[in-house]
């Protein structure tokens, strides 16, 4: 691979990119590289934006550059008109009385999972061009898990680091400032969706999706802002689903007489009003990115699968200290009773003695995701065992091993095939490569997952080996820049 192309491709190296005029520099850079971004952000900056509905939807493969598509959107269009970030105003209190108040106007709001925060966070911060550190441009997360006595002590004038003009949080934060009349989205210019087949996955358990409708319609019924879009940002959202979405919110407008956008509105032939969402999809980045170069293998686990993952494990580390793994199980319980078992398994004595091992599932608290995904990020852990917790929004350009403990499931015991491209897309990040190894369990074989694996896999132009441990070594030297032994 073209070094120069890896380093261009780098969060670490995008300063320079992202300092001025970012179209032009992906512009330039050439469509090897940015093609993608630059396709993006021309059109959202574009003047037909105005005709037609404001509705975006960014489809591209995991690992290829969503999130620095919507962050150099935002570095790009951001202006010292869009400086006013808060005010003081008078409000009228449920005795009727009136309090002064500080009310905040967001300039781009970005949803997503609270895991996932952390990291956008990092980027915005790490990245920021001088130009809008000049700009004083600022970013503040709210986190799902944050107190509500944060939006009182935002009243009371006691965290004026609240003032800021882009807001990463869950939606249930955004919600909850909105009807505390904290938060004002008049002015708002983004609202990002990120992961948005999670947000707005249907099912019982899923309030995220009944939240973001319910910020959309505040923004629909209150923003003044003509040019304001809304952005869902996925591997594997269908448009039909956000064009269902939106007609939804937009017919709760209409029905409780709010004030809705006319580019949602138009009239039929009999005159008779309709809600029409029309959705621009940027479809060609999935063309313009080459196939991920991730060999895909399987091995057998019928018996003892864990001292099969554990042997595994040993192929890696003998040979290569620098490599990272990441091992996706469908049960947190496995996972700790894995992490048990590899301390006191001999094979794994010096990984156990080195504390490279990682763990995070539903149960790790928010603190304690953060401190591992750091540590694993940082290189300090291995090894990271983990639910699907971690399956998307991580970006840990690193590791070069995926290993499928069981290949993913949905509750009726199908095979998930979006499930195994998540996981499986945390390797193979920005056109880099990787493996992938699936251990089949007893019951894979049994409910005959495999052979929907393998259908997939064709269907995508990709292939899958049985595991050979003589070819396993040899990509992986390959993949770590060492020499074939």
């Amino acid at each position: 691979m073209d070094q120069n192309l890896e380093q261009d491709r780098d969060w670490d190296d995008l300063k320079g990119i992202l300092e001025d005029d970012i179209i032009n520099k992906f512009k330039e850079v050439g469509p090897k590289v940015y093609a993608h971004q630059y396709e993006f952000i021309n059109y959202c900056l574009g003047q037909e934006i105005n005709q037609q509905s404001p509705i975006v939807a960014l489809r591209s493969q995991t690992g290829s550059g969503k999130t620095l598509c919507f962050q150099s959107l935002i570095y790009q269009e951001f202006k010292e008109k869009h400086q006013k970030i808060s005010e003081q105003k008078q409000i009228k209190q449920k005795d009727n009385t009136m309090k002064e108040v500080r009310m905040l106007y967001p300039y781009t709001i970005v949803l997503g999972q609270t895991i996932y925060l952390k990291q956008h966070e990092e980027f915005f911060r790490r990245h920021l061009p001088e130009r809008l550190k000049n700009q004083n441009l600022k970013f503040q997360t709210f986190f799902a898990l944050t107190k509500d006595n944060q939006f009182q002590q935002v009243k009371e004038n006691r965290i004026e680091e609240a003032d800021c003009q882009v807001y990463l949080c869950h939606p249930s934060k955004m919600l909850a400032g909105l009807k505390n009349r904290i938060i004002n989205v008049s002015n708002l210019r983004y609202l990002i969706i990120d992961e948005a087949d999670q947000l707005l996955e249907k099912n019982e358990q899923n309030q995220a999706r009944i939240e973001t409708m319910q910020l959309i319609q505040f923004i629909l019924g209150q923003t003044n802002n003509q040019n304001y879009q809304i952005i869902f940002v996925s591997a594997s959202l269908k448009p039909e689903d956000i064009q269902v979405f939106i007609k939804d919110c937009v017919q709760n407008n209409v029905d409780q007489n709010k004030k809705v956008d006319s580019r949602f509105l138009h009239k039929d032939e009999d005159d008779i009003q309709e809600i029409f969402c029309n959705i621009k999809v940027i479809p060609s980045i999935q063309q313009q990115i080459s196939p991920y170069t991730i060999v895909h293998m399987y091995k057998e686990a019928l018996k003892q699968p864990e001292q099969i993952l554990a042997d595994l494990l040993k192929d890696v580390f003998d040979k290569f200290t620098e490599a990272q793994v990441m091992i996706f199980f469908n049960k947190k319980t496995i996972v700790n009773e894995l992490v048990n078992l590899f301390k006191q398994s001999p094979k794994l004595e010096y990984i156990v003695k080195n504390n490279w091992i990682g763990e995070c599932t539903g149960d790790t608290n928010q603190m304690d995701r953060e401190t591992v995904r750091k540590e694993f990020k940082d290189g300090k852990k291995k090894i990271l065992l983990c639910t699907d917790v971690l399956q998307r929004g991580m970006d840990f350009r690193k590791v070069r091993v995926i290993i499928h403990y069981g290949l993913p499931i949905t509750p009726a015991g199908e095979f998930k095939e979006e499930s195994y491209y998540q996981r499986s897309g945390r390797t193979g990040r920005a056109k880099d490569e990787g493996v992938v190894v699936s251990l089949l369990l007893d019951d894979d074989l049994k409910q005959k997952r495999q052979e929907k694996l393998y259908e997939s896999l064709l269907k995508n132009n990709s292939k899958i080996e049985q595991y050979d441990q003589k070819k396993f070594c040899n990509d992986l030297a390959k993949l770590l820049n060492f020499n074939k032994e």
